[in-house]
């Protein structure tokens, strides 16, 4: 008998928890709508991740876009005893210094 007590009081302890931890989410969710927004997106961490996400694409055409128009670079011919330069994208989302995404 005090082993069906023990696993009833254990669930409701744990049901209970749960309802606490969900009514903060939803609490934080209220006052800080822009938090949840910006944890909503994912960073990819890779070219090939961010490239099947339309945002992603539009993010990067945008920014080579700007590279363009600044003249950032120009393409040449690699001369046969130069090592090309690599890059890397770094994906991150730009949030404001009260956290709410920038736009």
């Amino acid at each position: 008998m005090s082993l069906v007590l023990f696993f009833m009081s254990h669930r409701l302890v744990r049901d209970i928890i749960y309802g606490i931890v969900l009514l903060l989410l939803l609490l934080i969710n209220w006052v800080f709508p822009h938090v949840s927004a910006a944890l909503a997106v994912a960073e990819p961490s890779t070219y090939k991740e961010a490239s099947g996400i339309l945002e992603w694409q539009n993010a990067m055409s945008e920014e080579l876009a700007a590279l363009d128009r600044t003249g950032t670079w120009e393409i040449v011919p690699l001369p046969s005893h130069a090592v090309p330069i690599t890059c890397k994208w770094v994906f991150k989302i730009k949030t404001k210094s009260d956290g709410s995404l920038e736009v």
